[in-house]
């Protein structure tokens, strides 16, 4: 028994160790994105990491600085009504983040603008920096603002939508940002415009590549199909495509007959596969699919 706990509790330090190694390159990538794209094209990619170029941009106080100081009261929220363990790993990110921008300020690392080319930085920066932010929650923190503020409001409100929370926040800060851009930094219609734009592409590109991090290349479809051929249909699903399938008896509510209702989840690879199966069996079935964001299990993602 003590030898079991013994390797348990190496294996978890081991994936503590892989967890913070894939922090630090999240927290490198972020840090990347900011500094070589955003910063220089003056874009607002939303969130405490918008406020910081904002910052930057308008009054010249370093990124790392204020990156830092507008997390703190964000990071004691999270200790006193937050996980712990995300409590401390989002400090880790937000202090890895802090740090690589300093490096990089401090070694005068290349900044990439090219006024004629701009929306190169917003797929450079989206693509970059949602990569970044999806390592970091992978390894279990995050990159602090919106993320601590989404879960706080969802632990009050529980219905709450976390990514409309998130949303809602970015649109407000690219908004914000821009009014003080043309404002307080004296910057035309045009280019405003065109930073909005930008930033926008640049936000919708990193959510992308955040899920793509998080969720990988394979998304999955629920289907759940009303049939008089449930056995058949079971057998040839599970035969041909190794797929489980789950059957519930069910009741016709206009007609009162009774019928089987298959459940199976597949990958979006597999539906072509599906339907030539619904097809063969039954073609008068009653089909609707149901897109999924992550599945756990055989066939899917492993059970950590």
């Amino acid at each position: 028994m003590e030898l079991f706990m013994q390797k348990l509790k190496q294996k978890k330090i081991l994936t503590e160790c892989i967890n913070i190694l894939i922090m630090l390159a999240g927290a490198f990538c972020l840090s990347l994105a900011m500094y070589m794209f955003m910063l220089p094209s003056k874009f607002i990619p939303g969130g405490v990491s918008g406020l910081t170029i904002i910052i930057q941009t308008l009054s010249g106080f370093s990124a790392s600085y204020s990156m830092l100081i507008l997390n703190a009261p964000l990071i004691i929220l999270a200790f006193i009504f937050l996980h712990k363990e995300f409590a401390i790993k989002t400090t880790l990110g937000i202090g890895m983040t802090s740090g690589f921008l300093a490096i990089f300020r401090a070694i005068k690392m290349y900044e990439f603008f090219n006024p004629n080319e701009v929306w190169l930085s917003a797929l450079a920066g989206g693509v970059i920096g949602g990569i970044g932010i999806g390592l970091l929650v992978k390894g279990g923190g995050s990159s602090g603002g919106t993320e601590v503020v989404s879960l706080l409001v969802q632990k009050k409100y529980i219905a709450s939508s976390m990514s409309v929370i998130i949303l809602g926040i970015n649109v407000f800060i690219v908004t914000l940002g821009s009014i003080l851009y043309m404002t307080v930094g004296n910057m035309d219609l045009q280019t405003g415009f065109t930073t909005i734009i930008c930033s926008l592409i640049q936000v919708f590109l990193g959510s992308k590549c955040i899920e793509f991090v998080l969720n990988g290349l394979k998304p999955a479809v629920k289907f759940e199909i009303i049939t008089n051929n449930g056995d058949k249909l079971k057998t040839e699903i599970s035969n041909r495509m190794h797929r489980g399938v789950t059957i519930v008896s069910c009741e016709g509510g206009y007609t009162g007959d009774n019928r089987d209702m298959l459940i199976c989840v597949i990958t979006r690879t597999e539906i072509s596969t599906f339907k030539r199966i619904l097809k063969e069996v039954d073609k008068d079935a009653f089909v609707y699919a149901i897109n999924t964001r992550e599945v756990i299990g055989k066939g899917f993602v492993k059970r950590k």
